[in-house]
C-alpha cells in the first residue's frame, strides 16, 4: 500500500508552531506526494493555492521545486516568479497556472478545477480541446462523459461523479459558488449529514483528501445552520495541518468558530480565533481580517463573562485604524464592558460616542442604510434600557422617541407599531405621569394587531437587555 509522505508535518497547536515552518513542511509534503503518485490532483491543487497566496511562499516553493529533478510541472512553476503583484492579484494569472499544469501533467482533477473556475467561454473551449486531444488515451473511459458535462456546464448528479474525483470536484463547485451550474443536490440537509458521517467514518483522516472532504461537509452544514453537527468535526478540522495554510483555510475555520459561538461554546470559538484565524491573518498581513478576528475574540470573552479581558481587546484598537463600519460596534461593546465592571459614567460616554459614529455611517446602498438603521436602533435601545434601569424615565423616553423617528424615516411600519406599543406599556408602568397617553397609544388605530408582539429590537418587558454586537454568520 502506498504510504503518504509526511515531511516533518507536525500536528501541533498554532500557538506553539512557526507558521513559516508549517507552510514549508506543507510544500515539501505536497511535492513528495506528487512525486510518489499519492493524491496527485489534491496535492497539485494545494501547491497552486500556496503558490499564488504570497510572494514569500511563491519564492520558497520555487526554490524547493527547483531541487526536484523529476517533478512534473517544474518548468511552469519556475516561470512564474513573484516579482510583482500580478500573480497574487490577477485571477486570470492564477487560473493560467492551473491550466498550464493540467495540460503539462494530464491531471484530470486539475483540468476539472480549471473548467469550473474559468468564466471565459473561449478559454474554456481552447483548453478542453487541447486537453482531450493530448491526454485522451490516458483518461479512463468512465471519466470522459463526466469531463464533457463539466465543459458543457451540464448539471450532474451526485451518483455520476467518479469516486476519485468526487471530493476535489465538490470543493471546486461549492467554494467557487458554482453549484447551480454543475451540480444537482436533491436534499441538502441529508447530503450535508452524509458528508459529515462519511468523513467521520474514514480511517484515514490525516490526509489532504480527507480534510478537503471535511471542508465540503463544513460548507453545507454551515449553509444549513447545522451547527451541532458541524462542531462534531471540530477536532479533525482544527488539528489537521494538511489543508494549505491560506486565507481560504481561515474562511472555514471562522465558520467553525461561528458554529461554536451559536451553540454557546464561546471557549471553543475563542480558541479557534486566537490560535488559528488571527495567526494566519497576521502571517498574510491582511489588516481587516486581523481586526475582525481580534474583535471576535473580544466578543467571545464578553460572552464568557470575562469583561476585563474583553475590554482590554476593544481598547487595544487604534481608533484611526478601526474600519469605519466597526467603530460604532467597538464603542458599543467597550461601553457595555465598562457597565459590567461597574463604571456607569464611562458606559454612557462611550455609548453616546457609538451613537455619533453610527450616525456618520455611509448610506450609499440599501444594504448600508439598513445596517446603519439596525445599529442605531440597537444603540438607542441600549441607552433606553440603561436610563430606565436607573429610573431616569424622561431621558429614557427621549431615546425611545428617537428610535421611533428613525423607524419612520426607514418606513419600517412594523417597528414603528412595536415602538408605539412599547411606548404605551412604558407609559402604563409610569401611570402617575403618563396614564392618559398610554391609554391613547395602546388603543390607537395605527397600531392594529401588531402591538401584541412588543418586539422593539432587544427590549424585554420584565427587565432590560443591553445588547452587544456579536459574531455574524457571513463572516
Amino acid at each position: 500500500m502506498i504510504m503518504i509522505i509526511l515531511t516533518v508535518l507536525f500536528l501541533i497547536n498554532f500557538v506553539q508552531s512557526d507558521l513559516n515552518n508549517v507552510i514549508s513542511n506543507q510544500i515539501n509534503s505536497y511535492i513528495e506526494n506528487v512525486n510518489n503518485s499519492v493524491e496527485v490532483s489534491e496535492n497539485y491543487w494545494a501547491l497552486t493555492e500556496l503558490f499564488t497566496e504570497a510572494c514569500a511562499i511563491n519564492n520558497r516553493l520555487r526554490v524547493e521545486v527547483n531541487t526536484k529533478e523529476t517533478f512534473v510541472g517544474k518548468r511552469i512553476l519556475l516561470s512564474y516568479p513573484c516579482d510583482s503583484n500580478d500573480i497574487l492579484n490577477n485571477v486570470h494569472e492564477k487560473l493560467n497556472i492551473i491550466r498550464l499544469l493540467a495540460l503539462e501533467t494530464g491531471d484530470t482533477g486539475l483540468a476539472i478545477n480549471y473548467l469550473i473556475r474559468s468564466t471565459n467561454s473561449l478559454d474554456r473551449k481552447e483548453f478542453y480541446d487541447k486537453f482531450i486531444l493530448k491526454w485522451h488515451a490516458s483518461i479512463p473511459n468512465s471519466y470522459l462523459p463526466f469531463i464533457e458535462n463539466i465543459y458543457q456546464k451540464n448539471q450532474v448528479s451526485i451518483e455520476s461523479i467518479p469516486a476519485p474525483l468526487f471530493d476535489l470536484f465538490l470543493h471546486s463547485v461549492l467554494f467557487n459558488y458554482k453549484e447551480s451550474e454543475y451540480l444537482i443536490i436533491e436534499d441538502r440537509v441529508q447530503f450535508a449529514l452524509y458528508l459529515k458521517n462519511d468523513f467521520l467514518r474514514s480511517s484515514h483522516k490525516k490526509t489532504l483528501n480527507s480534510i478537503i472532504k471535511a471542508s465540503n461537509a463544513y460548507f453545507l452544514l454551515f449553509e444549513q445552520s447545522l451547527y451541532v453537527d458541524l462542531t462534531s468535526i471540530h477536532e479533525e478540522i482544527s488539528s489537521n495541518e494538511f489543508f494549505p495554510n491560506t486565507l481560504e483555510k481561515n474562511r472555514f475555520i471562522k465558520g467553525l468558530a461561528f458554529a461554536h459561538y451559536s451553540i454557546g461554546r464561546y471557549d471553543k470559538s475563542l480558541s479557534l480565533h486566537r490560535n488559528i484565524v488571527t495567526p494566519i491573518a497576521k502571517h498574510y498581513q491582511v489588516t481587516d481580517k486581523i481586526f475582525e478576528s481580534e474583535f471576535t475574540q473580544g466578543v467571545n470573552l464578553f460572552a464568557l463573562g470575562n469583561f476585563q479581558k474583553a475590554k482590554e481587546i476593544f481598547e487595544s484598537f487604534d481608533p484611526e485604524s478601526i474600519p469605519v463600519n466597526y467603530r460604532d460596534q467597538v464603542l458599543n461593546n467597550l461601553s457595555i464592558c465598562y457597565l459590567n465592571l461597574g463604571e456607569k459614567n464611562e458606559y454612557v460616554t462611550l455609548m453616546l460616542k457609538a451613537l455619533d459614529e453610527a450616525e456618520k455611517r455611509e448610506t450609499h446602498t440599501v444594504e448600508n442604510r439598513f445596517e446603519k438603521y439596525d445599529i442605531m436602533l440597537t444603540i438607542l435601545s441600549n441607552l433606553f434600557s440603561f436610563y430606565t434601569s436607573i429610573g431616569d424615565n424622561s431621558t429614557a423616553f427621549n431615546y425611545l422617541t428617537e428610535a421611533k423617528e428613525i423607524a419612520n424615516i426607514q418606513n419600517d411600519t412594523t417597528q414603528v407599531a412595536n415602538i408605539q406599543a412599547f411606548t404605551g406599556i412604558f407609559y402604563w408602568k409610569n401611570a402617575d405621569l403618563f396614564y392618559y397617553s398610554a391609554h391613547k397609544l395602546i388603543h390607537s388605530d395605527t397600531i392594529g394587531e401588531k402591538w401584541i408582539s412588543l418586539t422593539f429590537n432587544y427590549l424585554i418587558e420584565d427587565g432590560h437587555q443591553i445588547k452587544t454586537f456579536e459574531m455574524k454568520k457571513n463572516e
